[in-house]
C-alpha cells in the first residue's frame, strides 16, 4: 500500500474541521501575520488526538507556501513550520470545544448535538447585551487601552455579537422548507455532508424535513461567527449583505484580529507588544457597528418577508 494511501486511512480515523491558523511569515519580504485556514484535527472533551501528519500552510498576504506538521501526544496539538521550527504557529480553540464529539463518545446526559432551541427573538437578546456593554463601559473608571476589564468588555461584545447571528441564522434558515433547500444548495460543503449510520439510527423516528433542519442547525452552530468574511457569505445565500460597505466588514475583520490577541495572549500580539486599543471609544465604536449591523439585518430580513407591508 503506497503512502499516500495509508495517510488517508490514517486520518479517516479522526474528526478534522476548517480553522483559522495564524503565523508570522518567515518570508524576509514578507514579514507579515498570515491569517488564514488549515484542516485540522477535531479534540473532543479536551481529549487530544494521538496525530502526527503533514499539513500545508499558506501565508495569507505573499501566498508563500510552507511544509508544516500537525502533532499530538494527548497533552497537546502543535503545528510546526519544518523549514521554520522556531516560527509560532497558533489556532483557534474553537476545534476544540465548538464540533460536537460522535455519539459513542458523547456523555449519555449530555444535549442531543442535533435539538437547538432558538430564542424568539435574537435581536431582543443582543439589544440587551449591547445595553449591558454600554452600563460596564460607564462604570469602568480606567480607560487604559489595555486594562483588563476593557479586554473583557471588548470579548464580550463578541460573545454577544457572534451568538445573535448565529441564532438569526438559525431562525431564518429553518423558517421554511424553500430556505432549508436554498441554503443547503448554497453551502458548498453543507450539500455533500454524509451523516454516520449510528446518527441516522438515532434520528429514526424523525421525518425527512425533521433531519434537514437538524443536521442544517447543527452545522450552523459549528460556525466559526467571529469569521465576519464567512458568515456574510452565508446570509448572502438569501440575498442579504450583512454589511453595508466592505469598510465596514474590514473594521470588524480587524477587531476579530484583536478579540484573538485577548483571548490567547493576554491582550499581546505574536511579538510580545502590549495592546492599548481597547479605550472606551474603540469597544463603543466596535459595539456600536455591530449594534448597526443587527439592526440593518433586522429590517433587511423584514422586507424580505414582508414585500407588500405599507409603513
Amino acid at each position: 500500500m503506497g503512502r499516500a494511501k495509508a495517510l488517508m486511512m490514517e486520518m479517516q480515523e479522526f474528526e478534522w474541521a476548517y480553522a483559522p491558523v495564524s503565523f508570522k511569515c518567515p518570508d524576509e519580504d514578507c514579514g507579515k501575520l498570515s491569517e488564514s485556514e488549515a484542516y485540522l484535527p477535531v479534540v473532543f472533551e479536551n481529549k487530544i488526538p494521538d496525530v502526527d501528519f503533514p499539513v500545508e500552510l499558506e501565508c495569507s498576504c505573499c501566498k508563500a507556501k510552507y511544509d508544516a506538521r500537525i502533532e499530538g501526544d494527548l497533552d497537546t496539538l502543535t503545528i510546526t513550520l519544518l523549514d521554520y521550527p522556531d516560527t509560532a504557529v497558533e489556532f483557534e480553540d474553537v476545534i476544540t470545544s465548538d464540533i460536537e464529539a460522535s455519539w459513542y463518545d458523547r456523555d449519555p446526559y449530555d444535549l442531543d448535538p442535533y435539538e437547538y432551541d432558538v430564542p424568539q427573538s435574537p435581536a431582543i437578546i443582543f439589544n440587551a447585551a449591547y445595553e449591558d456593554i454600554l452600563a460596564f463601559l460607564a462604570s469602568v473608571v480606567s480607560n487604559d487601552g489595555n486594562h483588563p476589564l476593557n479586554r473583557m468588555i471588548f470579548i464580550q461584545c463578541f460573545s454577544a455579537f457572534e451568538a445573535y447571528l448565529c441564532d438569526k441564522l438559525v431562525q431564518l434558515v429553518t423558517s421554511s422548507d424553500d430556505r432549508i433547500k436554498m441554503y443547503i444548495l448554497g453551502h458548498k460543503v453543507l450539500k455533500t455532508t454524509k451523516l454516520p449510520l449510528e446518527d441516522l439510527y438515532r434520528l429514526k423516528e424523525k421525518t425527512a424535513n425533521d433531519i434537514l433542519q437538524m443536521v442544517v442547525t447543527k452545522s450552523i452552530k459549528e460556525t466559526i461567527f467571529h469569521d465576519f468574511p464567512k458568515v456574510a457569505s452565508l446570509y448572502k445565500i438569501f440575498g442579504l449583505e450583512l454589511f453595508d460597505t466592505k469598510d465596514l466588514m474590514s473594521d470588524l475583520v480587524k477587531a476579530a484580529k484583536l478579540r484573538h490577541h485577548c483571548v490567547h495572549r493576554n491582550g499581546r500580539d505574536l511579538e510580545d507588544n502590549e495592546l492599548s486599543d481597547f479605550t472606551h471609544a474603540y469597544i463603543l465604536e466596535v459595539i456600536t457597528k455591530m449594534k448597526n449591523t443587527a439592526d440593518n439585518l433586522e429590517a433587511a430580513i423584514f422586507d424580505k418577508d414582508n414585500p407588500d407591508y405599507d409603513f
